[in-house]
């Protein structure tokens, strides 16, 4: 859902000025390693803790990524939040999403780990209907990580038992 009207997407702009408030990321769109990031924690944010900003992501390159979240973000332009209450976005869930992510905040990390869960999330129905076990599933994600990703399968492995263990994957 692209946010094409005369305000960009208000918890858009709440997000990113709670990112940088709370020293977790300060969004410069000259950046490439900028805009990587900010698609990881709206993705994070989205699929992780429930912080839903109104976007829906497909895999590319470098894991999730929404085209209509690149494009709300170049028209930003001078928006600031302005009076925009922080409670825009559920402030409990944004504290989770913020210990998070201060864990786990390298760039790498941060697209293999979002490239498991959307390989997890867009796969699982073939568990779900028999067509493949929990255990094939979990290969077949780390293989395609791996694939995608120029990172140790046990790395990979490491990240998606992780995500299991907090309950990110089902």
């Amino acid at each position: 859902m692209s946010n094409k009207i005369d305000r960009p997407n208000p918890k858009l702009i709440k997000f990113i000025e709670l990112l940088r408030r709370k020293n977790i990321h300060d969004f410069n769109i000259d950046k490439f390693d900028s805009r990587i990031r900010m698609q990881k924690y709206v993705y994070i944010a989205k699929e992780f803790f429930g912080i839903d900003l109104d976007y829906n992501f497909s895999l590319y390159i470098r894991g999730p990524y929404s085209s209509d979240l690149a494009d709300d973000y170049y028209s930003i332009g001078g928006f600031t939040s302005g009076n925009l209450p922080d409670s825009i976005i559920d402030m409990e869930k944004f504290k989770e999403f913020e210990k998070f992510v201060k864990e786990h905040n390298k760039i790498a990390d941060l697209e293999v780990i979002t490239t498991i869960h959307f390989l997890n999330e867009t796969n699982k129905h073939l568990v779900t209907y028999g067509r493949l076990s929990k255990n094939t599933l979990r290969s077949f994600i780390i293989e395609r990580t791996h694939d995608l990703k120029n990172v140790s399968k046990k790395k990979i492995e490491e990240f998606y038992d992780l995500l299991l263990r907090k309950g990110f994957l089902s």
